[in-house]
């Protein structure tokens, strides 16, 4: 999948984001989710968030697959990746 350039700004007033970081306390915490959910979202070349929610059970299972398939490609360990979807889907 290809880059997107996304507006970071638009995204955070999201429902769904702001639901997110307001369950979170830590700053440096929010700072990392928010780092690894902005790489997830341009991989899927979503606009915003409350747009991957939209995804059927199927084509979210198939991006998953995708996605760490290609965070494999460039050389991650399966640590590394785990790390990256956990914090990401938490």
């Amino acid at each position: 999948m290809q880059s997107l350039r996304l507006d970071y700004e638009a995204l955070e007033q999201s429902r769904v984001y702001r639901i997110f970081e307001q369950s979170i306390k830590v700053t440096e915490t929010k700072k990392m989710y928010r780092y690894l959910l902005r790489q997830f979202l341009r991989y899927t070349n979503c606009n915003t968030y409350d747009e991957v929610l939209t995804f059927d059970t199927d084509r979210l299972q198939q991006v998953l697959e995708d996605y760490v398939r290609s965070l494999s490609d460039k050389g991650l360990k399966a640590g590394t990746i785990k790390t990256k979807l956990a914090h990401s889907f938490c």
